[in-house]
């Protein structure tokens, strides 16, 4: 999340303390902004796929004239599910899953993202903790708890 840094650390350079702010402070609510934009645009590109296929069985040709006729509807929803780790979604795409090790990557990608989600999530509970009054003024990033723990369910089954 949001920590301060010695910008010469690590530099040789003498350092002055100069601190500087990284990270997103923000990161759980977009977290969940991306993750909505991402079921979106997959209901999109599902109607939109259920209306111009008539036949249960897909071919290659199949899905490869569903991706033009989708235009770039199906690249936007690749990204977002991608940024959004939602690995359900990102395997349902026709971009993502034409092959068995986009699948495994996707899989993968997933897992460490919910290992990171749930590393920051304690951490800010940690700093929730640690100070007396954060229900009133919570510390920088920590303002978020609702979303971090809609994202921490969301990401359960992976």
């Amino acid at each position: 999340e949001g920590s301060d840094i010695d910008i010469n650390m690590g530099e040789g350079k003498e350092s002055h303390g100069k601190l500087v702010r990284v990270g997103n402070p923000n990161r759980a609510l977009w977290k969940r902004s991306i993750w909505h934009a991402s079921q979106s645009m997959n209901k999109i590109l599902t109607s939109s796929s259920t209306t111009s296929s008539s036949s249960s069985s897909t071919t290659v040709r199949d899905v490869e004239n569903k991706i033009m006729a989708s235009g770039s509807i199906v690249y936007e929803a690749a990204i977002t599910s991608i940024l959004a780790d939602d690995v359900t979604t990102a395997m349902k795409n026709p971009i993502l899953n034409r092959n068995w090790l986009d699948l495994v990557w996707l899989y993968y990608k997933g897992k460490q993202s919910r290992f990171m989600e749930e590393l920051y999530s304690r951490h800010n509970t940690a700093r929730r903790n640690l100070i007396s009054n954060a229900d009133r003024f919570p510390p920088e990033g920590t303002m978020f708890e609702t979303e971090e723990k809609e994202q921490l369910a969301c990401t359960e089954d992976i």
